[in-house]
């Protein structure tokens, strides 16, 4: 049975438990280890091969995939030239950058008035930029608040 589910340690335990006692637990753990690497050999295991059989939607990685996964780095998936956003860009050079580029999301950086260097702070998503906009907006436009009543001002 432990050959044929693939599930070695549980037998093992469910056995262990069943009899009460640790006499039998390496002669078991012996057993459950050979049963296992035979049972590899041979292929899939019963519940594998049931789920196949009776067609149950099951999520199964497929092994043509994972020799490029290995090989892939950031470098060759990434944006070469990503879009880069500054605390100090302004919610219209925002929303201007939203509407010209399909990116889901965004690098937020900062360069120091003193250096050339652009350094990485943080990440946001299209989506969250969306929202903070909608909020903002709506802060402005409410009829009780403070930032309306200065822009009307």
């Amino acid at each position: 049975v432990s050959g044929s589910s693939h599930n070695t340690m549980a037998f093992m335990m469910v056995l262990v438990e069943l009899t009460n006692d640790s006499t039998y637990l390496i002669p078991c753990i012996i057993t459950v280890i050979c049963a296992r690497a035979v049972s590899m050999q041979l292929g899939e295991g019963f519940y594998e091969l049931q789920v196949e059989k009776t067609g149950l939607p099951f999520l199964m990685q497929e092994d043509e995939k994972k020799p490029v996964l290995n090989v892939l780095t950031a470098e060759d998936v990434m944006t070469k030239n990503p879009i880069c956003l500054r605390g100090s860009d302004t919610l219209g050079y925002v929303a201007s950058v939203l509407a010209s580029c399909p990116h889901n999301g965004f690098p937020i950086v900062h360069t120091p008035i003193s250096t050339s260097d652009t350094y990485l702070i943080g990440f946001i998503t299209r989506e969250r930029l969306l929202t903070l906009i909608e909020t903002k907006i709506g802060e402005v436009s409410a009829p009780d608040s403070g930032a309306a009543k200065a822009l009307t001002d």
